[in-house]
């Protein structure tokens, strides 16, 4: 389906918008999904609506144009974020066959995955934000190959072996963060089985809340098809909630911005006696 001459997320040009998926179906499994907002009932505007839908094609957005959906994310970055996932899916499944603590996976384009992780986000907003700094570093991120994000901004990843996914945007986490002293820091996730991905606003301390998380802000590098090993620790995997439900000694903050979460939908069967 197509929207005419309407502003797309990514670029922000007006075109003709189709549908985006916001976790491309070959990153889950086919099949009917429930989507709800994560706390529809803080906006007067959203309180009576219906708390969830059904989509039998995951989570669908009408937000970006056909370049950026089908040439840029499609074609350009969503093959190297596809080959990721596959490859930590195949050792998450398999986990009790794998010996040690940690598994590496090898020769993975993580400057093409990371923006594809960026796009998926800027698609996500319905009502795109062209002056918020963070939002216009993330798009220059995606249509410039040599851009790094800029330093106070880090690129966590961590694994995440939940059925749910969960597209969460623009928040604010206030949190000790294990190390003592209170922050309250930006963060936008993305997360689908066997990856959760968070672009945060850099601490000023090294530690996060969660041994798990890997920041790979410092290892991103100017030339896009740079291949890097990832390595994944078995334990200390992070909360499956994080960071959109905050700790017992925490709290967040939210504003405008997506918030969706969605989970394989189960029918009620009824049988004749």
């Amino acid at each position: 389906m197509q929207s005419s001459n309407q502003r797309c997320s990514i670029c922000l040009k007006r075109k003709t918008l189709t549908d985006e998926h916001i976790f491309p179906r070959g990153l889950s499994v086919p099949g009917t999904r429930q989507i709800r907002e994560l706390i529809p009932k803080i906006d007067p505007d959203k309180r009576y609506r219906r708390p969830t839908r059904l989509s039998q094609n995951g989570l669908k957005l009408k937000t970006t144009c056909a370049k950026c959906n089908n040439d840029l994310l499609g074609m350009r970055y969503d093959p190297a974020l596809k080959r990721l996932y596959d490859e930590v899916s195949l050792f998450v499944r398999n986990a009790h066959m794998v010996p040690g603590r940690f598994f590496r996976i090898d020769n993975i384009e993580l400057n093409k995955a990371a923006r594809a992780i960026v796009g998926h986000m800027l698609a996500a907003d319905t009502t795109p934000n062209a002056r918020a700094p963070k939002t216009r570093a993330m798009r220059r991120f995606f249509f410039d190959p040599a851009y790094s994000m800029p330093d106070e901004y880090s690129i966590l990843v961590w694994l995440y072996p939940s059925r749910e996914q969960a597209i969460i945007r623009d928040i604010f986490v206030a949190d000790d963060f294990g190390n003592g002293s209170s922050e309250t820091l930006w963060i936008s996730a993305y997360k689908t089985f066997p990856l959760a991905f968070a672009i945060a606003q850099r601490k000023t301390r090294k530690e996060w809340p969660y041994k798990g998380m890997l920041d790979i802000s410092n290892f991103l590098t100017n030339s896009i098809d740079d291949t890097f090993n990832i390595t994944f620790p078995w334990r200390d995997i992070p909360h499956q909630m994080w960071p959109e439900a905050p700790r017992s000694n925490g709290a967040i903050l939210m504003g405008e911005g997506q918030r969706l979460l969605t989970k394989p939908h189960k029918p009620n069967n009824t049988y004749q006696h």
